[in-house]
């Protein structure tokens, strides 16, 4: 059984000093959510077809494997801190195995398109 984890978020060039704020997602238009799933050794995650970067989830399942390797070693039960989070493609994968997930992306773009595919996957998110 999968357990529940926060996701902390931070867009570094929306936050004067670097300082996170949780409510930066809600300020984010998700617009139409158009859910697509992919699977990843085990792990199926949703994203927002709609996201910026909709290119970058297919062949997913064979996307950057030997990233992937290292994350199966290091992250389970553990704080992970993603910095570049870009879309949430390992954020997401992230979340199903560690205690927790903190997840940083300085491009406006990048972090609309990464609240989009959070909230594609309510169930991995804990407030």
């Amino acid at each position: 059984m999968r357990s529940k984890v926060k996701l902390s978020l931070l867009n570094t060039s929306a936050v004067g000093g670097g300082l996170p704020d949780p409510d930066l997602c809600e300020n984010e238009a998700v617009g139409s959510l158009s859910p697509i799933t992919e699977h990843k050794d085990g792990i199926t995650v949703t994203y927002n077809a709609a996201s910026i970067a909709r290119w970058a989830w297919f062949g997913y399942a064979t996307w950057e494997r030997a990233t992937f390797e290292v994350l199966e070693r290091f992250v389970p039960d553990r704080v992970v801190l993603d910095v570049g989070a870009w879309v949430g493609q390992t954020v997401l994968w992230e979340a199903h195995l560690a205690k927790s997930v903190v997840a940083l992306e300085p491009s406006r773009s990048s972090f609309r398109a990464l609240c989009w595919n959070l909230a594609a996957n309510p169930e991995d998110l804990q407030s």
